[in-house]
């Protein structure tokens, strides 16, 4: 899968972020230990841990991020590519608009089938976007199966867009990328 890489970058963000959160817990339970410091002292030296922690934590959590949206970025460039004429964009922002008012995926399956049918990119892509942006998998795939060369990265944009906005993904993040405990 093309996404393969992405993956395993994000793996070593998060399990960064797990030696970060389990190195502060051991300096946490050594200052609890530590009968030369005063109270203050201890709760001086946890506090400034856990800010240093939470901060590469953050940090780690903005580069998952940033590497999504680069690829998710990088990946529309290549599927929708760009306009060269002026009567490509007029075609563009006409089928971006037409697609827009699409109500839900029975409406945008039936025109996808029609746009494939008449050879209409222009507003296949578009459709593609709304129903991308809207989460339907079944006008996904249509679009998919019509364009089989494409399939791949519009099946990376849709891992890459359930990545970013289901809810099962930003809790499995919020997980990884927490607070420490003080």
């Amino acid at each position: 899968m093309a996404l393969d890489y992405l993956e395993s970058k994000l793996d070593g963000l998060r399990s960064e972020a797990s030696a970060v959160r389990a190195a502060h817990s051991s300096l946490r339970n050594s200052v609890h230990n530590d009968k030369s410091l005063s109270l203050q002292g201890k709760q001086e030296q946890i506090k400034d841990s856990k800010a240093r922690a939470d901060a590469r934590i953050s940090a780690l959590q903005a580069e998952e991020l940033r590497l999504i949206n680069e690829k998710l970025e990088s990946s529309q460039r290549v599927l929708f590519g760009s306009t060269i004429s002026s009567s490509d964009i007029i075609a563009e922002r006409d089928a971006q608009d037409r697609a827009d008012n699409i109500k839900d995926e029975a409406e945008a399956l039936r025109l996808i089938e029609r746009s494939v049918r008449s050879g209409d990119r222009s507003m296949t892509n578009a459709i593609l976007r709304r129903s991308l942006d809207a989460g339907w998998p079944n006008a996904i795939d249509e679009v998919g199966k019509s364009y089989p060369a494409s399939a791949g990265v519009v099946n990376d944009i849709s891992a890459l867009n359930t990545s970013l906005n289901d809810i099962r993904h930003v809790l499995s993040r919020s997980m990884a990328y927490g607070s420490v405990i003080d």
